[in-house]
């Protein structure tokens, strides 16, 4: 733990002092039953969730209102597009369940995941681009997704790789920050949710209030 930040801070910090915002997402994640560590640096704002086994998830909150959280389950190269397609629905909108029942199947074993899973939310309304980095060095070629969501643009971004990462960017479009306890609240159902199903892995007892709630 770091510098006065720990797991069992309920404190909801005035937002008009440093790292507010960020006590208000570690408080939620510790009344949910996350383990984490916090920045190594006073000026840090990224914590780092430490109880889900072989899974990224860090969440980074600027005093300004900026969120950033960054997800990748162990499932890497065999994440299920559907499940990343109905993720990034419940992000940046309300839905996220596939009304149709359809399943995204891989055609092939090397089918892209990002575009299968960037076709699925451009039909349902999103607005999907392919981001490409080129690496003149190493002579490589990167690429995501980053989706949208025109009717609701204070959810912000979310970018997916095919490996099954994901980065969801919210409060730094419209000006005005994000409503950092409806962030926090939001992320800790995902991965509650995530738990229960299985799709991720977490040490310790199970989750306080970790019901299938959207958030």
């Amino acid at each position: 733990m770091s510098k006065g930040l720990s797991r069992s801070d309920n404190v909801l910090a005035r937002y008009d002092e440093p790292a507010a915002a960020m006590h208000v997402v570690a408080a939620k994640l510790a009344s949910h039953g996350f383990d984490f560590h916090g920045p190594d640096w006073e000026e840090g704002r990224r914590l780092t969730v430490t109880n889900l086994r072989d899974t990224t998830c860090e969440i980074t909150v600027e005093d300004h209102g900026l969120v950033v959280w960054e997800y990748w389950p162990e499932a890497g190269n065999n994440a299920d597009p559907e499940k990343i397609t109905s993720l990034v629905m419940r992000l940046l909108s309300d839905d996220g369940v596939d009304p149709a029942g359809r399943r995204l199947e891989r055609t092939t074993p090397t089918s892209c995941l990002k575009g299968l899973v960037g076709c699925e939310l451009k039909g349902r309304g999103l607005a999907v681009c392919l981001d490409v980095y080129e690496d003149h060095v190493a002579y490589e070629v990167a690429a995501e997704i980053v989706v949208t969501n025109p009717v609701r643009p204070e959810r912000g971004q979310v970018r997916v790789t095919d490996d099954g990462a994901l980065m969801w960017e919210c409060g730094c479009w419209d000006g005005a920050g994000s409503d950092t306890a409806a962030v926090a609240e939001k992320i800790v159902s995902i991965l509650a949710t995530d738990i229960e199903d299985g799709y991720v892995r977490h040490d310790g007892v199970a989750l306080a209030g970790s019901g299938r709630g959207n958030g």
